[in-house]
């Protein structure tokens, strides 16, 4: 459904919302940077909700390409999180080995 936003400046056309107990502020901006050679995107909260607005209407298969960018940027979210102790573990590791071979050379 696109509802159309009046601002003082210009048009704005709303897109798409998402939730923003399931999704962070952070994907929803990186899909949008993604895709800022070809539109002018800008976001808002709304309460609970990220409101992605466009200066011109976005046909059907650009909607779905912006859920899909959010919906990667989340998910690499995700996996930083839940991958953090692992790669801490290996960096700490790295860092021990690179010591002890300038220690000992």
């Amino acid at each position: 459904m696109v509802h159309e936003h009046t601002d003082a400046r210009m048009k704005m056309f709303e897109i798409v919302r998402f939730d923003s107990k399931i999704t962070s502020v952070t994907s929803v901006r990186n899909a949008m940077y993604r895709m800022s050679a070809r539109h002018g995107l800008i976001c808002r909260l709304d309460g609970d909700e990220i409101v992605v607005e466009s200066h011109a209407q976005l046909d059907e298969a650009e909607i779905l390409t912006l859920t899909r960018h959010v919906n990667d940027y989340q998910l690499r979210e995700i996996i930083k999180q839940e991958t953090a102790s692992v790669r801490d573990a290996v960096l700490a590791a790295a860092l021990i080995r690179i010591t002890e071979t300038q220690i000992y050379q």
